[in-house]
């Protein structure tokens, strides 16, 4: 699932992005639904990830079988795809290579 951006123009005309491409919504009821669709969504992930941190803080510790998987499956489904192990074990490199 990608995030979509909205934009409506000032005539009242909707128009949608996945991917940088804008795409124009001629039913502006069904890009009302759909927005509304989106934050009912969204609404729903940071809900879990509250519940989440409401678990570590209460532990005063983290797992990654009880939180850090949870959390990445909330952001997936939520259409926030992070980096993959790879990808993320390279940007940490990147990172520390700029400390030094």
């Amino acid at each position: 699932m990608s995030v979509q951006r909205w934009r409506v123009d000032q005539n009242g005309a909707a128009t949608h992005s996945s991917d940088g491409h804008w795409v124009a919504h001629t039913d502006h009821q069904s890009y009302l639904a759909e927005r509304e669709q989106r934050i009912a969504e969204l609404e729903a992930a940071l809900t879990k990830i509250n519940a989440l941190r409401n678990d570590i803080v209460g532990r005063q510790a983290i797992g990654f079988s009880r939180h850090v998987y949870p959390l990445v499956t909330i952001l997936n489904e939520a259409g926030f795809a992070g980096m993959s192990y790879e990808e993320a074990r390279a940007a940490l490199a990147t990172e520390g290579e700029k400390r030094e």
